[in-house]
């Protein structure tokens, strides 16, 4: 299917990141801000959820993201890509807090202060990291 998506929409109607790590950055902190960046900006401000992220892969066949595909952690990415929607969809449900309020909230408050507005609503979070041998 690659060929036809690629050709006839995949690349052309969708949301297209790109993610790069130079010599001496943390892989799993690139990742980690990638999963943010979907989790609580481009799927809440498209109306998309989790279920709509794709590899490249999906598109063009070729393998991308490499390193991700190669060391199998696509399943742990798309893991960080949910907790980040989760986390920020029950953020914005905490009364009188809006996407744009939830946004500014994620940008300038520290974690405590993010998870003591949730408590208060008696909501939950949940992250887990895999463990590598």
């Amino acid at each position: 299917t690659y060929k036809t998506l690629a050709n006839y929409g995949g690349n052309v109607y969708s949301i297209g990141i790109e993610s790069c790590v130079n010599y001496g950055c943390d892989l799993y902190r690139v990742w980690m801000t990638l999963a943010k960046l979907i989790g609580t900006k481009l799927l809440p401000d498209n109306n998309l959820t989790p279920n709509a992220v794709k590899q490249h892969n999906t598109f063009s066949g070729k393998n991308c993201p490499e390193t991700m595909r190669t060391a199998k952690l696509w399943p742990y990415f798309m893991d960080m890509v949910r907790a980040e929607y989760e986390f920020f969809v029950k953020l914005i449900s905490v009364k009188g807090l809006g996407p744009k309020m939830a946004s500014n909230m994620l940008a300038t408050a520290d974690f405590e202060t993010i998870i003591g507005a949730i408590e208060k609503e008696d909501l939950s979070y949940k992250a887990s990291t895999p463990v590598f041998a």
